[in-house]
C-alpha cells in the first residue's frame, strides 16, 4: 500500500510511514483470510467504500501490533508493573468478533465422522 492510499482511508493513524503501511496491509490480509470480505488493497474504489467497522478494525489491528507484549503499565518510583496474559491474537479475535462479527469465519472447522470406529 502507498502512503497516499492510507491517507485516503482517513484512519487517523500517524505517522504514515513504511512500517505503518506494512501493518495496514497486514490488517487487510487478516481480514481477507478470516472473514467473508475480500478487499483488494490496491483498488482505490474498493478502499473508498470500506465500512466504518472495517476501518475501525484496521485501526485496532495497528494498535495491537504496535503494543509491547505483556506489560500493560509501569511505574518507576514505586517499582510497579502490571502484566496482561492476553496475546495479540486473542485481542485481534476479540476486536474481530465485536467489529466484523457477521462476516467472521470461525477459527475452527469440524468434520463429522462417516461411521463409528470399532
Amino acid at each position: 500500500m502507498t502512503k497516499e492510499q492510507i491517507e485516503k482511508l482517513d484512519l487517523g493513524i500517524s505517522p504514515v510511514d513504511a512500517r505503518t503501511a506494512l501493518m495496514v496491509e497486514s490488517a487487510f490480509n487478516w481480514i481477507n483470510d478470516n472473514t467473508s470480505h475480500k478487499i483488494d488493497c490496491n483498488d482505490d474504489l474498493v478502499l473508498e467504500q470500506l465500512g466504518a467497522n472495517v476501518k475501525l478494525f484496521i485501526i485496532k489491528y495497528v494498535d495491537v501490533m504496535a503494543m509491547g507484549a505483556g506489560v500493560t503499565s509501569e511505574s518507576l518510583g514505586g517499582m510497579s508493573q502490571s502484566f496482561d496474559s492476553a496475546t495479540k491474537s486473542d485481542l485481534l479475535w476479540q476486536y474481530a468478533y465485536e467489529l466484523l462479527g457477521d462476516s467472521l469465519r470461525s477459527q475452527f472447522s469440524f468434520t463429522s465422522a462417516k461411521r463409528r470406529w470399532y
